[in-house]
């Protein structure tokens, strides 16, 4: 009996920790940390002209500018809702044609296997509106990374999601 009791109390105190973990979004970011605490993380993260807030309710708090990533500038945000992170995103800067920004696509693709493993999902449409989009999880947080434009336009968008919008889903099962 004793034997048992010990056996459950080391499972209690190893496992323990795992639940208390906080759950890291991009670089040493966790979901949950105030403005305040992400500033001292990123002591050059300054506070937006204009206070833009999604569809989610999430507002940017904060933003980096002119971070490299893969040889490519980007712009960071920093998407705060109740008080706590709850999305980082990063955003190829300049103006770039849909073959340019899926060129950095790729390049981010590969460093992003590099750490992550695989993508989950992982798709490429072309037309009129090109699309290429490929996702990835790493323990609780989704990792999406999206290129949209039209070539003949000129005009791309690449970025890089870091969130728990699935994590918090998949909780529920």
């Amino acid at each position: 009996m004793r034997k048992h009791i010990y056996l459950f109390l080391l499972a209690i105190f190893t496992l323990y920790p795992l639940g208390i973990q906080a759950q890291t979004l991009w670089q040493k970011s966790e979901y949950g940390m105030t403005a305040e605490q992400v500033k001292k993380l990123f002591p050059d993260a300054v506070h937006p002209k204009e206070t833009f807030i999604n569809e989610e309710g999430e507002a940017e708090l904060l933003e980096l500018n002119e971070i490299t990533i893969v040889d490519e500038p980007f712009h960071v945000s920093f998407l705060f809702k109740d008080g706590g992170l709850t999305r980082v995103t990063l955003l190829l800067e300049g103006k770039k044609k849909f073959s340019e920004a899926f060129y950095v696509f790729e390049k981010l693709t590969k460093a992003l296997r590099a750490k992550y493993g695989s993508e989950l999902t992982s798709k490429v449409e072309r037309g009129f509106l090109n699309l290429a989009k490929s996702s990835w999880l790493s323990h609780k947080t989704n990792i999406e990374l999206t290129a949209m434009g039209v070539e003949a336009a000129g005009a791309a968008a690449l970025f890089l999601n870091y969130g728990v919008k699935l994590s918090a889903e998949v909780d529920k099962l």
